[in-house]
């Protein structure tokens, strides 16, 4: 004799199913919802108590937190991130910036400076970068061992923040870059650039103040014949006595002298 399953046992226990599901959903979201709320009233009440700044090597941290002007113990949740930023670019040496929140109670601050290549001699103390932006001066020690470009009209007017369209400044960083890109020794070497106003250009060294006629054209290969020079017969003589040396002949170094050294050597082949 066999029993029979009432057919409607089934779907008793798949509505149980249901409504005990049901039951559990109800306190579940309750409790997810109750703790959306005191998280985002537990953020409302956090307050800002420090700025961490990263990427300031020429600008002073202070000076970068006073450009982000949030007050102490603002509420996090009120701080305009994007206005912070905004106020950050407006300094001409901070190329990007970004900013983010950190709970419980801190704003994080990230540049990247622009690297000034030049001082500019002329007016009032400024550096210029690489791509020509003119930037104001800045009590830093990064900035301290600089070229000074010279010798060029109408350099005191180009504003601070803007590119400076004036005619021989590209080609006094396209100089700098180029002493660079040979070596930094080369760069370090060079203490001014003096673009005589379209005439044939002059560097000015910096271990002993000597005129080093450039001219113009074929820069870098001009450049690798004095960073030679330099380090194979300079050195072995007494550069108080040397006027002048001259790059602007083909494949030699001419030496001017103030008084000929015992050895004599007016020029030097390379």
């Amino acid at each position: 004799m066999t029993t029979d399953t009432p057919a409607n046992v089934p779907l008793v226990r798949e509505s149980d199913r249901k409504r005990w599901g049901l039951w559990l959903f109800i306190p579940l979201a309750a409790a997810f919802i109750m703790l959306v709320v005191v998280s985002y009233k537990w953020k409302e009440s956090l307050k800002m108590e420090r700025i961490t700044v990263a990427g300031a090597n020429i600008l002073p941290v202070k000076d970068v937190v006073a450009l982000a002007r949030i007050q102490p113990r603002t509420a996090m949740s009120g701080i305009d991130l994007y206005e912070v930023r905004k106020r950050l670019l407006q300094q001409p040496f901070v190329k990007s910036a970004s900013v983010n929140r950190v709970y419980p109670g801190t704003i994080s601050i990230r540049i990247a400076e622009r690297q000034p290549i030049g001082l500019l001699s002329g007016g009032q103390l400024r550096y210029v970068d690489a791509d020509g932006i003119v930037l104001p001066y800045v009590n830093s020690s990064v900035t301290v061992d600089l070229p000074a470009i010279s010798g060029i009209a109408g350099i005191q007017d180009a504003e601070v923040g803007k590119v400076c369209q004036q005619g021989d400044l590209a080609e006094a960083i396209r100089i700098l870059q180029t002493a660079q890109a040979v070596d930094s020794t080369v760069y370090h070497f060079i203490s001014e650039v003096d673009m005589q106003d379209g005439r044939d250009v002059i560097l000015y060294s910096t271990d002993v103040v000597i005129q080093i006629y450039l001219g113009r054209g074929d820069v870098a290969k001009k450049l690798v014949a004095l960073q030679s020079f330099w380090k194979t017969f300079a050195k072995t003589a007494d550069l108080d006595k040397v006027k002048s040396i001259d790059l602007r002949y083909e494949d030699q170094v001419v030496v001017k002298w103030n008084q000929m050294p015992a050895t004599g050597a007016p020029r030097a082949a390379l």
